[in-house]
């Protein structure tokens, strides 16, 4: 129920852009989605705090040893990808490529993205040391 608060938040900031932009011109519609998204963002930010506590805590158990998953499972854990994920357009802009939309598509899917790839190595690794 969380996830689907936030996503249709960022929807509802997605269909506001695109709706007023053509009504009221680009910057009025910026300033309006921005003052929204200022608006909400505190109540919207607690939402956050049970997933970050979720991915914190299993971060500090797989360092440590503590789950089914030996260490190297960390090169895949939702931690390190989101970080890698979000930071796609900054190396982009440092090593001076233009960029471009599938750049913040991915950084500001980072989070689902990240979870799908920890799903598909753990799945992975399950099948092949189970049976």
């Amino acid at each position: 129920m969380v996830a689907l608060s936030i996503h249709l938040w960022a929807a509802t900031l997605a269909w506001f852009s695109t709706y007023l932009g053509p009504r009221i011109g680009a910057e009025a519609a910026i300033t309006a989605v921005t003052a929204y998204q200022d608006d909400m963002l505190p109540a919207i930010l607690p939402m956050y705090v049970p997933m970050l506590l979720f991915f914190g805590i299993h971060f500090v158990m797989l360092v440590a040893g503590k789950t089914r998953y030996p260490r190297w499972m960390l090169a895949f854990h939702p931690v390190i990808w989101n970080l890698l994920l979000v930071a796609v357009p900054d190396i982009a802009q440092a090593m001076q490529v233009p960029t471009a939309t599938w750049m913040s598509v991915m950084s500001q899917s980072s989070t689902n993205t990240a979870i799908v790839i920890w799903c598909i190595a753990a799945a992975v690794y399950e099948r092949s040391h189970t049976q």
